[in-house]
């Protein structure tokens, strides 16, 4: 039996999943939810806390049973991380080397729920004396397996995971940081086309700092001497938590021709090509705003225009020697003649 991991995870007040089982009449209705529990300031999104190192807090989830049928299912916690395109994501297993996920402690292992029924389960975060300072993202998920069947018929072991998210700030020197690599400039015309191209832009953007940090990326394109050639719109990217990274792909942009949108810009190859990155991060925690910048110049060569000018230069070059041979040959003529 092969083992497959679905993964879900609260994007709003609460997670709510329906396990599809084998169709068959009696097959019972497996639905079930997660939120954080309810204060006296209402619902909640999502789990905020700040502590110094060394130092415990306490929460608690709600899971409740929607379906028609008892649950028994397992709580766990993981580190969310970022997938490079951007999207929120879990390792299928613990880490080998957990950061906030380690640190959290449910009262039980285990929630057992009767059809129709909830339960609020606390948890403790205890951090180490050593936490290093900064945000961090953990996932508090209920979990349950069993067996089903895939449409070709394959027996699999299918495991659900349903939570929440929590969002950790260990006190003390507070760093925003965003590292922009991995440039990728690439002109996306024949090489022997000179007229006007597309220019597409790769780059890899990471939060090196150690806080959340919402942002969006500007990029414009410089020929020589810093001429601007074209300018994205501003392009909002996922919150980034610190260690996230992402890569940004064949940025689209707006061009004098909307019907025709290019890669990057319409422009006349101009040699050296320069793309800045702009990006624009608010901490999100204090609001506060940062901007950071980066470029790339690369050599673009429109081989045709050195090829027509090559081609040129010899012409000219074999036209004067052609000259210089006939001259003297026409002075004599002319002096023989006056004789």
């Amino acid at each position: 039996m092969k083992n497959r991991t679905l993964v879900a995870l609260a994007l709003a007040a609460a997670a709510t999943f329906s396990v599809a089982v084998p169709a068959h009449a009696e097959a019972p209705n497996i639905t079930w939810q997660v939120q954080p529990t309810a204060t006296s300031d209402g619902e909640r999104s999502q789990i905020d806390a700040s502590a110094s190192p060394g130092e415990t807090v306490t929460d608690s989830i709600t899971i409740r049973n929607l379906g028609d049928a008892d649950l028994t299912l397992t709580l766990e916690s993981f580190d969310i991380v970022k997938t490079p395109a951007g999207d929120i994501t879990i390792p299928a297993e613990p880490s080998d080397d957990p950061l906030a996920s380690a640190w959290v402690t449910f009262s039980t292992p285990e929630v057992s729920l009767p059809t129709g029924s909830q339960a609020e389960v606390p948890f403790s975060l205890s951090l180490p004396a050593d936490a290093g300072p900064g945000d961090y993202a953990v996932a508090l998920m209920a979990s349950m397996s069993q067996p089903t069947q895939t449409a070709d018929g394959q027996q699999v072991l299918l495991d659900t995971r349903v939570g929440v998210r929590l969002y950790l700030r260990v006190l003390g020197d507070m760093r925003s940081e965003i590292t922009i690599s991995g440039f990728d400039i690439d002109r996306q015309q024949p090489w022997w086309n000179p007229l006007p191209s597309k220019v597409a832009a790769d780059i890899d953007i990471a939060n090196t700092g150690n806080v959340r940090l919402d942002s969006s990326v500007t990029l414009r394109l410089e020929g020589p001497f810093g001429i601007p050639l074209g300018e994205t719109a501003q392009i909002s990217l996922p919150q980034l938590s610190p260690g996230d990274a992402m890569t940004l792909s064949n940025v689209q942009t707006t061009t004098k021709s909307a019907a025709r949108p290019a890669l990057f810009t319409e422009t006349i190859a101009p040699f050296f090509l320069t793309v800045k990155a702009t990006i624009r991060a608010t901490e999100v925690s204090s609001g506060q705003e940062f901007e950071f910048v980066a470029t790339e110049t690369a050599v673009d060569v429109p081989w045709a225009l050195v090829i027509a000018a090559a081609v040129a230069l010899v012409t000219v070059v074999a036209l004067r020697r052609r000259r210089t041979r006939i001259s003297p040959d026409a002075s004599q003529a002319t002096s023989h003649s006056d004789e």
